[in-house]
């Protein structure tokens, strides 16, 4: 990234492409990523899953374990960790093994993963413009931005 300094020297074109770019990665609230301090390189964004939540109080049951372990017990809680963590630690969805990962849905966008016996989270892809195949589906290998939708438990 450039300091302050550098910024200046640069042509007025140049620096607002920058700024654009800056905007761009800011990150909205709804997100869950690895904390970051001070600047990052752009590949860092690639090195793992990205999650989102369709709600707020999806993000406080995956972020706060004692809520999640209040609203579905000690179980489905314990699972719902061990997947936002296999998730963050992932590179792509398709390096998930854990949870026993189904696509589905119209164009293959839906991805269940199993937490507990008889729970399951129901995620989607994303991706503003969505990483599709040759076949106009899904590329889950690709995928790397996901949104939570919601939390089953039967």
């Amino acid at each position: 990234m450039y300091e302050r300094e550098q910024l200046s020297s640069l042509p007025k074109s140049i620096t607002e492409g920058l700024h654009r770019c800056t905007r761009r990665r800011v990150k909205p609230i709804s997100v869950l990523s690895p904390p970051r301090v001070g600047m990052f390189d752009s590949r860092e964004l690639e090195l793992s899953v990205i999650i989102a939540f369709k709600t707020p109080t999806l993000r406080r049951l995956c972020e706060d374990n004692s809520v999640a372990i209040a609203e579905f017990g000690e179980h489905v809680g314990a699972g719902l960790r061990g997947r936002v963590a296999d998730l963050r630690a992932a590179e792509t969805i398709a390096d998930l093994v854990v949870g026993s990962p189904r696509t589905g849905g119209p164009f293959n966008c839906e991805l269940t993963l199993d937490l507990a016996l008889g729970a399951s989270t129901l995620w989607i892809a994303n991706h503003t413009e969505p990483r599709l195949d040759h076949a106009g589906m899904v590329d889950w290998s690709r995928t790397t931005y996901i949104q939570l939708m919601k939390i089953e438990v039967i």
